[in-house]
């Protein structure tokens, strides 16, 4: 597999070819479970651009403790 970075839509659209290879049981033993590791690496890409979005959110996201102007604290 190549190691190019794959786009969160593009990752998830590889990983529905792939279980659908495996899940129509045309294809043997070996290439299922070279076809499975392929699809872990791109599981485990995708959970990296999850995690990635998710701090990006945090950080946009304002405190919730913070004094906010206009509330009469």
């Amino acid at each position: 597999m190549s190691k190019k970075k794959l786009s969160f839509e593009e990752a998830i659209a590889k990983l529905t070819v792939i279980a659908d290879e495996i899940e129509n049981g045309e294809i043997g033993l070996e290439e299922s479970i070279t076809k499975y590791e392929e699809g872990m690496n791109l599981l485990s890409q995708c959970q990296e651009i999850l995690t990635s979005a998710e701090q990006r959110i945090i950080k946009l996201r304002p405190d919730p403790d913070a004094k906010r102007p206009g509330k009469g604290t």
